[in-house]
Protein backbone atom coordinates (compact mmCIF):
# COMPACT_ATOMS: atom_id res chain seq x y z
CA UNK A 1 0.00 0.00 0.00
CA UNK A 2 1.16 3.64 -0.33
CA UNK A 3 0.25 7.01 0.70
CA UNK A 4 2.30 10.39 0.91
CA UNK A 5 2.54 10.94 4.73
CA UNK A 6 4.83 14.10 5.81
CA UNK A 7 5.48 15.33 9.43
CA UNK A 8 5.09 19.47 9.69
CA UNK A 9 4.96 19.80 6.38
CA UNK A 10 8.60 19.42 5.32
CA UNK A 11 8.67 17.28 1.71
CA UNK A 12 11.45 16.32 -0.59
CA UNK A 13 11.12 16.82 -4.48
CA UNK A 14 12.80 13.66 -6.45
CA UNK A 15 16.07 13.55 -6.56
CA UNK A 16 16.51 16.66 -3.40
CA UNK A 17 18.77 15.46 -0.32
CA UNK A 18 16.13 14.33 2.19
CA UNK A 19 15.37 17.48 4.57
CA UNK A 20 15.09 17.25 8.67
CA UNK A 21 11.71 15.93 9.89
CA UNK A 22 10.87 13.77 6.57
CA UNK A 23 8.64 11.35 6.85
CA UNK A 24 8.55 8.37 4.00
CA UNK A 25 5.50 7.63 2.22
CA UNK A 26 4.47 4.03 3.45
CA UNK A 27 5.59 1.25 1.35
CA UNK A 28 7.41 -1.38 3.58
CA UNK A 29 7.83 -4.35 4.10
CA UNK A 30 7.07 -5.66 7.93
CA UNK A 31 9.31 -8.33 9.91
CA UNK A 32 7.95 -12.08 9.36
CA UNK A 33 9.33 -15.19 11.40
CA UNK A 34 7.02 -17.90 11.26
CA UNK A 35 10.26 -20.10 13.21
CA UNK A 36 8.53 -19.93 16.42
CA UNK A 37 5.71 -21.97 15.13
CA UNK A 38 7.72 -25.02 15.39
CA UNK A 39 10.08 -25.70 18.33
CA UNK A 40 12.78 -28.05 17.19
CA UNK A 41 13.73 -25.70 14.24
CA UNK A 42 13.51 -22.79 16.50
CA UNK A 43 16.30 -24.53 18.81
CA UNK A 44 17.99 -25.62 15.68
CA UNK A 45 18.37 -21.66 14.31
CA UNK A 46 19.69 -20.74 18.20
CA UNK A 47 22.52 -24.06 17.61
CA UNK A 48 23.74 -22.40 14.16
CA UNK A 49 22.99 -18.53 15.13
CA UNK A 50 25.54 -19.43 18.16
CA UNK A 51 27.81 -21.30 16.06
CA UNK A 52 27.82 -18.62 13.46
CA UNK A 53 28.97 -15.73 16.04
CA UNK A 54 31.40 -18.28 17.64
CA UNK A 55 32.80 -18.66 14.24
CA UNK A 56 32.80 -22.57 14.85
CA UNK A 57 33.13 -24.12 11.40
CA UNK A 58 32.86 -27.71 12.53
CA UNK A 59 29.58 -27.27 13.99
CA UNK A 60 28.28 -25.60 11.19
CA UNK A 61 28.68 -27.99 8.70
CA UNK A 62 27.21 -30.61 10.97
CA UNK A 63 24.20 -28.49 10.28
CA UNK A 64 24.54 -28.59 6.18
CA UNK A 65 22.83 -31.03 4.63
CA UNK A 66 24.95 -33.20 2.27
CA UNK A 67 23.27 -32.34 -0.32
CA UNK A 68 23.25 -28.53 0.03
CA UNK A 69 22.43 -26.52 -2.83
CA UNK A 70 24.89 -23.31 -3.27
CA UNK A 71 24.86 -22.48 -6.95
CA UNK A 72 22.49 -22.73 -9.99
CA UNK A 73 24.52 -25.23 -11.85
CA UNK A 74 25.72 -28.62 -10.78
CA UNK A 75 28.86 -27.64 -8.01
CA UNK A 76 26.86 -28.33 -5.59
CA UNK A 77 26.64 -30.43 -1.79
CA UNK A 78 28.46 -29.93 1.01
CA UNK A 79 32.55 -30.17 -0.31
CA UNK A 80 31.48 -27.24 -2.91
CA UNK A 81 29.58 -25.57 0.21
CA UNK A 82 33.11 -25.76 2.53
CA UNK A 83 35.45 -24.75 -1.04
CA UNK A 84 32.88 -21.55 -1.31
CA UNK A 85 32.82 -20.49 2.08
CA UNK A 86 35.98 -21.62 3.44
CA UNK A 87 34.75 -21.63 6.81
CA UNK A 88 38.28 -22.66 8.34
CA UNK A 89 39.07 -18.89 7.97
CA UNK A 90 37.96 -16.17 10.44
CA UNK A 91 37.46 -13.70 8.11
CA UNK A 92 34.70 -15.60 5.53
CA UNK A 93 31.92 -13.74 4.48
CA UNK A 94 29.78 -16.46 5.42
CA UNK A 95 30.08 -15.32 8.99
CA UNK A 96 28.31 -11.70 8.30
CA UNK A 97 26.24 -13.55 5.31
CA UNK A 98 24.58 -16.31 7.64
CA UNK A 99 24.00 -14.16 10.99
CA UNK A 100 22.31 -11.33 8.65
CA UNK A 101 19.81 -14.25 7.48
CA UNK A 102 19.15 -15.77 10.50
CA UNK A 103 18.39 -12.39 12.55
CA UNK A 104 16.04 -11.84 9.96
CA UNK A 105 12.93 -13.94 10.04
CA UNK A 106 11.32 -16.34 7.08
CA UNK A 107 8.30 -18.27 6.22
CA UNK A 108 7.24 -21.39 5.61
CA UNK A 109 6.60 -22.27 2.00
CA UNK A 110 3.17 -22.16 0.94
CA UNK A 111 1.50 -24.67 0.19
CA UNK A 112 3.08 -26.77 3.31
CA UNK A 113 6.02 -28.66 1.89
CA UNK A 114 7.22 -32.42 2.32
CA UNK A 115 9.26 -32.02 4.07
CA UNK A 116 8.71 -28.83 5.59
CA UNK A 117 10.83 -25.46 4.50
CA UNK A 118 11.38 -22.25 5.86
CA UNK A 119 12.80 -19.81 3.71
CA UNK A 120 14.59 -17.03 5.13
CA UNK A 121 15.40 -14.24 5.13
CA UNK A 122 11.61 -13.14 5.20
CA UNK A 123 12.95 -10.33 2.60
CA UNK A 124 13.27 -12.96 0.36
CA UNK A 125 10.32 -14.78 1.10
CA UNK A 126 7.48 -12.19 1.42
CA UNK A 127 8.88 -9.81 -1.38
CA UNK A 128 5.90 -7.81 -3.24
CA UNK A 129 5.62 -9.57 -6.63
CA UNK A 130 5.01 -6.41 -8.05
CA UNK A 131 7.95 -4.43 -6.92
CA UNK A 132 11.39 -4.81 -9.18
CA UNK A 133 13.36 -7.18 -6.77
CA UNK A 134 16.64 -5.65 -8.98
CA UNK A 135 16.18 -2.19 -8.96
CA UNK A 136 15.13 -2.00 -4.72
CA UNK A 137 16.21 -2.74 -1.29
CA UNK A 138 14.29 -3.42 1.92
CA UNK A 139 14.86 -1.34 5.15
CA UNK A 140 15.25 -4.20 7.83
CA UNK A 141 15.94 -2.09 10.96
CA UNK A 142 12.25 0.03 12.95
CA UNK A 143 14.55 3.21 13.08
CA UNK A 144 17.34 2.92 10.10
CA UNK A 145 19.56 6.29 10.22
CA UNK A 146 19.63 8.63 6.81
CA UNK A 147 22.38 10.46 6.13
CA UNK A 148 23.16 13.29 3.21
CA UNK A 149 26.33 12.19 2.84
CA UNK A 150 28.24 8.62 3.89
CA UNK A 151 28.68 8.38 7.41
CA UNK A 152 27.45 12.35 7.52
CA UNK A 153 24.82 13.82 10.50
CA UNK A 154 21.58 11.80 10.41
CA UNK A 155 18.83 13.64 8.88
CA UNK A 156 15.80 11.48 9.89
CA UNK A 157 15.17 7.50 9.52
CA UNK A 158 12.99 5.11 8.03
CA UNK A 159 10.69 2.30 9.07
CA UNK A 160 10.77 -0.82 7.40
CA UNK A 161 10.66 0.94 3.70
CA UNK A 162 10.95 -0.69 0.20
CA UNK A 163 13.47 1.87 -1.27
CA UNK A 164 14.97 2.17 -4.53
CA UNK A 165 18.58 1.49 -5.63
CA UNK A 166 20.03 5.32 -6.99
CA UNK A 167 21.74 5.51 -9.75
CA UNK A 168 24.95 6.51 -8.88
CA UNK A 169 27.72 6.40 -11.54
CA UNK A 170 30.86 4.28 -10.40
CA UNK A 171 29.39 3.29 -7.58
CA UNK A 172 26.54 1.11 -8.53
CA UNK A 173 27.32 -2.76 -7.74
CA UNK A 174 29.75 -1.89 -5.40
CA UNK A 175 28.18 -4.76 -2.99
CA UNK A 176 30.77 -4.34 -0.28
CA UNK A 177 30.38 -0.94 0.77
CA UNK A 178 29.00 0.16 4.61
CA UNK A 179 27.20 2.81 2.77
CA UNK A 180 23.94 2.51 -0.44
CA UNK A 181 22.68 5.65 -1.92
CA UNK A 182 19.21 5.07 -2.45
CA UNK A 183 15.82 7.00 -3.15
CA UNK A 184 12.99 6.86 -0.85
CA UNK A 185 9.17 6.24 -1.65
CA UNK A 186 8.96 10.10 -1.71
CA UNK A 187 11.42 10.68 -4.05
CA UNK A 188 14.20 11.84 -1.51
CA UNK A 189 17.87 10.86 -1.67
CA UNK A 190 19.53 9.43 1.61
CA UNK A 191 22.23 7.42 2.72
CA UNK A 192 22.12 4.63 4.81
CA UNK A 193 24.27 1.54 6.53
CA UNK A 194 24.41 -0.99 4.43
CA UNK A 195 23.93 -3.41 7.66
CA UNK A 196 20.20 -1.97 7.33
CA UNK A 197 19.18 -3.18 4.37
CA UNK A 198 18.88 -6.02 2.66
CA UNK A 199 18.17 -7.01 -0.93
CA UNK A 200 15.03 -9.78 -2.56
CA UNK A 201 18.27 -11.13 -4.39
CA UNK A 202 20.64 -11.11 -1.89
CA UNK A 203 21.37 -14.36 -0.06
CA UNK A 204 18.96 -16.87 1.14
CA UNK A 205 18.45 -20.02 2.99
CA UNK A 206 16.15 -23.09 2.58
CA UNK A 207 16.09 -24.79 6.11
CA UNK A 208 14.10 -28.27 5.88
CA UNK A 209 13.44 -31.50 8.56
CA UNK A 210 15.01 -34.09 7.03
CA UNK A 211 15.43 -37.54 9.07
CA UNK A 212 18.20 -35.88 10.47
CA UNK A 213 16.73 -33.18 11.59
CA UNK A 214 16.51 -29.77 10.54
CA UNK A 215 19.26 -28.97 8.22
CA UNK A 216 20.68 -26.04 5.68
CA UNK A 217 19.47 -27.35 2.34
CA UNK A 218 20.02 -24.30 0.43
CA UNK A 219 22.18 -21.07 0.26
CA UNK A 220 22.15 -18.97 -3.10
CA UNK A 221 21.96 -15.39 -4.42
CA UNK A 222 20.34 -13.92 -7.86
CA UNK A 223 18.06 -15.36 -9.78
Amino acid sequence: RTSDSTEGNVTSSPGEPLKQGYVAAENRLYPVDEAPQDASLLAFRERLLTSVRKHDGAAVLRAVDLRIRVSFGDDNGRKAFSKQWKLDEQDSPFWHVMEKILVNGGSFQEPAATPRRLIAPYVYSRWPEAIDSFENLAVVSSKARMRSKPDGPEIGTLHYEIVKIANDPGRKGVADSPWRHVVTTGGASAWLAADDLYSPVGYRAFFEKTPEGWMLTTLVAGD
